[in-house]
């Protein structure tokens, strides 16, 4: 009976201070924002490749520009670092959006 007490109470203890856990849930919350990067930034990049996306010269109907527009919009990683995964000119975004 006596054993059986030593590990129940033993089994009650944490091996985790407070300070792990919460570095732990720090380094958690810092993966998971890497992870959302990452995933928006494949999937600009595939928009881009399905569309041809950032041609020299290139010339896009309304409705790839108002994708562009959208995409650039919904992205969080910002309007100059989206551009530049999409490889598109910054002149030719805003000019998109002035027509």
């Amino acid at each position: 009976m006596e054993a059986g007490k030593k590990r129940l109470s033993g089994d009650t203890e944490r091996e985790a201070s407070r300070d792990d856990v919460s570095e732990l849930r720090k380094e958690s919350a810092q993966l998971k924002a890497a992870l959302a990067e990452t995933l928006l930034e494949n999937r600009l990049l595939k928009k881009k490749r399905a569309r041809d996306w950032g041609g020299r010269y290139m010339r896009y109907p309304a409705a790839e520009k108002h994708e562009m527009i959208r995409t650039v919009e919904e992205s969080s990683l910002g309007i100059a670092r989206t551009l530049r995964q999409l490889n598109i000119p910054k002149a030719t975004f805003y000019n998109s959006i002035a027509t």
